[in-house]
Order: structure tokens, then sequence, then C-alpha cells
């Protein structure tokens, strides 16, 4: 466009000659350059400070964009390029900005984020430059940020039926109601000492408060052995998110009913394979934020894969498996030593959930 309009002058110059065209021939020269001056000297006063809450509302978000210009001299273009990242889907999504700034100057810029998705979404500035008035040259200014925020599942109706529950020995906070063991935490029930028993299991202020010998028989702490295992390979994105409200609620669900369980997914940026105990609500919710921090994999079934053969033997447990695939191999032979519950995902819709086991 410029090269245009100095075209435009040159001809205005030779055909009128006289010291008005050289004015404003000399003008159109020098105001781009002046321009650009100015674009030098400002580009190192700007400061860009992005407002971005921890969680994410599911509807949609205003992020808060503030940027000053510390500069007595205006920027004319001011170009702003803001990536967002999401590591459970892999989306990327660019939001240009662009805008003019008077000197000793701050201003405040919505960024919306429609219909976030469920997962760690990082923002970061791709690029922030400064142009001249003509747009003939884009200047690199030396600004980052980079910020994160958490797009949560959503929270449906669960009912999970617990038909034939298997109770396993473990380490936790729940303890069988008719079974005694040796967890010295917990005192299952006050007898009277008989020959034979354990002496150091006498409750000595008990003794000398009631004059008998009393004994303490210690609780019988208790797992559930469920596994909650979620596989993060689906092609979609809508399905991937599927399948995270799907697990998260699962998990919750059967906290709701007092089972405590095991949550297991792959980790395809670390590599790692994450089993993780659930006995309270706040374990869920870590357990939750850890999920959708992960990254998906492209191997359909690595998770049972490598939970597989990861065991050192085969409890009496049951799995709820929830993929978006058909029934794998792997599967199948799992499937001959625990009772695996397959959740195969194929609508993004999820209203209600409701699981038998």
């Amino acid at each position: 466009m410029y090269a245009f309009f100095l075209f435009a002058m040159v001809l205005m110059h030779i055909y009128i000659n006289n010291i008005y065209t050289v004015m404003i021939l000399l003008f159109s020269i020098f105001l781009p350059l002046i321009s650009i001056c100015i674009c030098l000297f400002s580009k190192k006063n700007i400061e860009l400070i992005l407002e971005v809450p921890n969680t994410l509302s599911e509807k949609e978000e205003i992020l808060k964009l503030h940027v000053a210009n510390k500069s007595i001299m205006p920027i004319a273009s001011l170009n702003i390029c803001i990536t967002v990242f999401n590591c459970l889907t892999g989306t990327h999504t660019i939001f240009p900005l662009h805008f003019t700034m008077s000197g000793k100057s701050e201003q405040k810029r919505d960024v919306l984020i429609s219909d976030p998705e469920i997962g760690k979404i990082f923002f970061d500035t791709e690029s922030v430059s400064v142009s001249d008035m003509f747009h003939l040259i884009s200047i690199p200014v030396d600004v980052k940020f980079s910020e994160s925020s958490y797009g949560f599942p959503k929270s449906v109706p669960t009912n999970i039926n617990m038909l034939n529950v298997y109770e396993t020995y473990g380490e936790s906070l729940k303890y069988s109601e008719n079974q005694k063991g040796n967890d010295r935490g917990e005192v299952f029930d006050l007898k009277e000492y008989q020959p034979g028993d354990d002496v150091r299991n006498i409750h000595w202020k008990l003794s000398a408060k009631s004059g008998r010998v009393t004994l303490r028989e210690f609780s019988f702490p208790l797992n559930y052995s469920v596994v909650v295992m979620v596989e993060f390979c689906a092609d979609t994105t809508d399905l991937i998110e599927a399948c995270a409200t799907i697990a998260s609620n699962i998990s919750k669900g059967l906290l709701d009913i007092g089972v405590m369980h095991t949550f297991v997914f792959f980790d395809a940026g670390t590599e790692e394979l994450s089993v993780l105990n659930i006995d309270n609500y706040s374990e869920h919710d870590a357990c939750v934020q850890r999920m959708v921090s992960s990254v998906r994999s492209d191997d359909p079934s690595v998770a049972l894969t490598r939970y597989y053969y990861s065991l050192e033997s085969i409890l009496d447990s049951q799995m709820i498996y929830i993929t978006t695939n058909e029934f794998s191999e792997i599967a199948e032979k799992l499937s001959t030593e625990i009772n695996i519950k397959h959740v195969m995902v194929t609508d993004s819709d999820i209203s209600s959930i409701t699981i038998d086991l």
C-alpha cells in the first residue's frame, strides 16, 4: 500500500515539479523512517500480564490481558499471538491480537476461550512484535508470558451397583467389621486374657481399672480391590473428554458408596503408568488433576498392557476398563483372571452413568 502511495507521490512530483510536491515527497519518505525509529525505541518498554484462573469454567472463560507501554512514544501497531495448548487432547489454538497504544498508557484486552476442553491448558506468547504505521516492517519484542490452568470433567449423576464386592488386605483407614487382624492402629475388640495370648496386647490401664487382665484385639484393614482404568487414545477431542468424564465420575461414585479403589492411566508425556490408590475425596481430586495433566498415547491399550505385565500376582479383583476401542487381546488374557467391566465410549454426550459390578 505504501509503495503505491510513494509511487503516486513521485509521479505527481514529476508532472507538477514545485516546492510543494518536493515537500510532500520528502514527507512521504521520512515519515516511515520516523515511525520505524519510534518502534525501535518503544519495543523495549512493553509489559504483558495474562490473568488466568486456576480452573476454567465448562462453558466459556474470559481471560484478561494487561498491556502496558512504559515509553513516551506511541505504538502504531502492537501484534500479539497467544497460543493455547491442551496436553491431554493435543489441540493447539492461536489467538492473534492487533491494536495501537499511546505513550505511557495501559490497556486491557479480553481473550475469550469458548467451551474450554478438559485437560491442562498452557497459555504462551508465540510472538510479540511492533510495526510502523505503514506496516513496512515488523520488529520482534522480547517479552513473554507462560501460564497454565485446568479444565476438569463435569459432574454427572452416577449410579454404581456393587453386586459382588471382594475385600483384600491392604493399608487403609477402612477396617473389617467381622474379622480381626494385626493393625495396632485400630482396636477391633476387647477380651479377657487367656493363657497363651500375646502379653504385648494387654491393655494395662483398662486392666488396672477393671481388676481383670484385658486384652486388645486389633483390626483388619481392608481395600476393595476395584481398579478404574482409562485409556486416552481416541482420535477426537470429544471422545477423550468423554473418557475423562466417565472415569472421574466413576471414581467419585465409588467413594460415594464407600468403596476405595485404584485409579490407573498412562501418561505418554512422562512414559509412566500412574497407579493411584483412592481412599478419600482429596485423593480423588488430586488424581483427577494428574489425569487431566497427562498426554494421550497413540497405543490403544498401552495402560492395560503395562498394568498387566507390571503385576507380580493377579489379585481377586474387578476392573472397570474405560476406552474407545474394542476388547483387545491383552484384555482377553486378563479377563480370564479378573472380572473386567468393559466401558466402550462411543458418544461424547454424557448425561448419566450406570455401572453394574
